[in-house]
Order: C-alpha cells, then sequence, then structure tokens
C-alpha cells in the first residue's frame, strides 16, 4: 500500500469520527506532528484533546475511544487494533489505521518523518497545504534529509509560497550573534561562547545594523562563513 492510501485509510477513519484523543510525542516531530493533525482535525469542526507525552503505554488509552498517537506507536505489539498511529519508528503495531512510512518503502529514519507523515494524511482530510512548514519543524528536529517525501514536501510548500528559501545560519537563537555564541552542534571552536570574537565576525559581516533586534538582517554570508570556517 502506498503511503497516500494509508494516509487516506486514517483520513476516512478521522472523517467518521466525532472526538478524536490525540497523543504526541515530546520532542520536535511529535508536537510538530500533532499540531498538523489537530489543526486539520479543526477546521474540519471536530471535537479533539491533545496530550503530549514523553512515551505512551496502553494504560493511556481508554479501549473503544478514538485515539490517534502521532510520532509513537508503531514499535507497540499489544496496542488495540482500532488505535490510530501516525509515525515514522520501527514497526510492530498491525492495526489497520497505521500510516508508516516504513510500511511503504520509505526510509522513516532520513526521508519521511512522522510530521511529514502527518501532513500527506492532514491533506487527505482537506487542502492543509499551508501546514509545510510545520512538516518542516518536524524533519529539522530528527535531522533528516531534504530527500525523497522530505523533498517533495517542501518543494510544494516553496511552490505553493507557503515557505520561502533563504540563505541562512541552520543553527539556534534568535539572532546571528546569539546563534554563533550559544552554538553546540556544530562547536565552533574559537567562536562558540566568545563573545568579542562573535561581535567582530557578525559586525564586519553586516550590512544593516539591526543586528540584536532580528533574524532578518542583511548579512554577507561568505564573509561570515569565511570567518568561522577554518
Amino acid at each position: 500500500m502506498s503511503i497516500e492510501a494509508a494516509a487516506g485509510q486514517v483520513a476516512d477513519r478521522l472523517s467518521e469520527s466525532d472526538f478524536i484523543r490525540v497523543f504526541g510525542h515530546n520532542d520536535a516531530d511529535g508536537i510538530a506532528s500533532a499540531t498538523i493533525m489537530c489543526h486539520a482535525l479543526y477546521r474540519l469542526g471536530k471535537k479533539f484533546h491533545l496530550t503530549i507525552r514523553d512515551r505512551i503505554t496502553l494504560n493511556d488509552i481508554k479501549k473503544g475511544e478514538n485515539t490517534l498517537l502521532c510520532d509513537f506507536g508503531s514499535s507497540m505489539t499489544d496496542l488495540y487494533e482500532d488505535v490510530i498511529v501516525i509515525d515514522h519508528h520501527m514497526t510492530g503495531f498491525n492495526g489497520e489505521y497505521h500510516v508508516n512510512p516504513r510500511l511503504c518503502g520509505i526510509d522513516g529514519d532520513t526521508e519521511l518523518s512522522a510530521s511529514g507523515t502527518a501532513y500527506i494524511t492532514a491533506n487527505r482530510l482537506g487542502d492543509n497545504r499551508d501546514l509545510c512548514g510545520l512538516a518542516l519543524l518536524g524533519i529539522i528536529g530528527d535531522r533528516q534529509k531534504i530527500a525523497g517525501k522530505n523533498q517533495e514536501i517542501i518543494s510544494e510548500g516553496i511552490g505553493n509560497h507557503y515557505l520561502l528559501p533563504r540563505r541562512r545560519m541552520a543553527l539556534c537563537g534568535r539572532n546571528p550573534k546569539e546563534q554563533l555564541y550559544t552554538a553546540i552542534n556544530p562547536y565552533l571552536s574559537g567562536v562558540s561562547g566568545n563573545k568579542e570574537v562573535v561581535d567582530r565576525i557578525v559586525d564586519s559581516s553586516t550590512k544593516k545594523q539591526d543586528i540584536e533586534r532580528s533574524l532578518d538582517i542583511e548579512l554577507d554570508y561568505q564573509s561570515l562563513l569565511s570567518q568561522v570556517i577554518v
């Protein structure tokens, strides 16, 4: 079965449900995938209750209740068969309502995250293409590749003008100085934690003097990177 067919099967089940109990894994991909599904359900006028958990057990699930698990559940062999699972991890669950790239010949480690899987499912519930940015958060959070289905989602988002490709640093932080100063993955030897060096690098590479307030300052990234990467 294709990923689209599996997503359609889950979408049909959700469309017929009046209330859905949603659980999401407590990481970027899990929160993004659960958020995508809750947006889609809200737009359909469905009632739902969302809980974010570090892990899920059978004790958390009420038998007979419409339960949707996002970014976990696939590896559980004791789940009730009517539970709905949107995941990308190793599979053990044999229920009918299960969307997982691994079951469709797609690499769930690198080419489709739970958020991407949720995005595909959400678009079987209606036009939810504007949620591609949330899918991208999960892709980045799980450090997946921009390849395969992930690439399709991002390309669709760019084509529909929901995503804007821009050259930036893939580092955490509210502005370039904070990004460089707090960088630990990767750790920038001689730069990370060195305020004087960070100030010098960013100031010398800045075209607009709005460094402290925004990520949208105009930087000469070639100049900046030449000073960071030795």
